[in-house]
């Protein structure tokens, strides 16, 4: 049997984590308990529950089936999100706070079946980011995402597949200026980037199947 091919866009909170100090903590006021905070937040868990599978088990030791069930389940929250930014737009820290925020983030980054909503969602990714909503890196992993996704080169060097128990980094812009963009984000140099997926995926330890990683 042909070993699995899947999109690992995952963001554990051990792992390259977005979630800044600011995020951390909700103040116990009334948005604390606003419903589209837990539903958002039930969302990301029931996600970061698929994707800790892939943890435990690794990579390697992915099934076709595995890959069938994460992808269904994906394609649900997606649908939820998608009623839920119909009906309330993209979230504020005001409304859902800061984690209400980033669970709304990583389920649209995770929304790789729909690459037009992505594209969409891009334009209030960018706004929430210039009003100190959510991080650099926020905006950096959907901005590679969506020009990935529409054959493009990506600017921020965060896309990366693994083939051969390898990084191989998806084409960039100009890429003797990479680090000078990561930097205007926040973000550090890409050689250290790298180096942080190659010790959380312990590549060179094991044969792992092709995967676009987060």
């Amino acid at each position: 049997m042909p070993k699995p091919q899947f999109i690992c866009t995952f963001l554990l909170a051990s792992a390259l984590s977005l979630v800044s100090a600011k995020a951390q903590a909700c103040p116990p006021d009334q948005h604390t308990q606003h419903p589209l905070r837990q539903t958002l937040l039930a969302l990301l868990a029931a996600d970061q529950a698929d994707r800790q599978l892939l943890t435990d088990q690794g990579l390697s030791q992915l099934t076709p089936e595995d890959v069938a069930r994460i992808q269904h389940n994906d394609s649900a929250r997606l649908q939820q999100l998608m009623a839920l930014l119909k009906q309330h737009g993209w979230p504020s820290r005001s409304m859902v706070c800061a984690d209400g925020v980033q669970a709304a983030f990583v389920l649209v980054q995770h929304a790789d079946a729909q690459p037009a909503f992505q594209m969409a969602m891009l334009k209030d990714i960018k706004a929430a980011y210039a009003a100190g909503e959510i991080p650099g890196q926020a905006l950096a992993l959907l901005t590679d995402r969506v020009l990935k996704n529409t054959g493009q080169p990506q600017r921020y060097g965060t896309q990366v597949l693994i083939k051969a128990n390898q990084l191989e980094v998806y084409p960039l812009e100009a890429p003797e200026q990479v680090d000078e963009r990561r930097a205007s984000l926040g973000l550090p140099p890409l050689a250290d980037y790298l180096a942080q997926l190659r010790a959380f995926y312990k590549l060179g330890t094991e044969a792992l199947p092709d995967a676009v990683l987060k």
